[in-house]
């Protein structure tokens, strides 16, 4: 099986240049295998790598549900605001699409 090719951005690359690597190459090598795996972009950015960003802790079920409302999201733009359509790739039905963008948060 052929693997899909991956590059960095310019952006990720000169982020990667200008990082203090104080460990050693196996810390670039860790980000870089995980932006790859955790992605399924063909162009990695500076955001695929973390860099940039700042931790922000959340309870788990707060990041559960940020989570899921993102992904609705992401769906929903595929299918051109569709929500039929929407909810039938995601396998619910379509009333909890509209409960989800009305309460802005995914009912379990």
């Amino acid at each position: 099986m052929v693997g899909r090719v991956v590059t960095l951005s310019p952006d990720a690359r000169a982020s990667v240049a200008t990082q203090q690597w104080p460990g050693n190459l196996a810390e670039l090598d860790s980000i870089l295998r995980r932006a790859v795996v955790l992605t399924r972009v063909d162009v990695i950015t500076p955001a695929e790598l973390g860099f940039g960003e700042s931790l922000v802790i959340r309870t788990l079920s707060e990041a559960v549900d940020e989570y899921r409302m993102s992904y609705v999201a992401k769906v929903l733009a595929h299918f051109d605001g569709n929500r039929t359509q929407a909810a039938r790739a995601l396998g619910v039905d379509a009333r909890t699409i509209f409960r989800y963008l009305a309460k802005g948060k995914p009912d379990d």
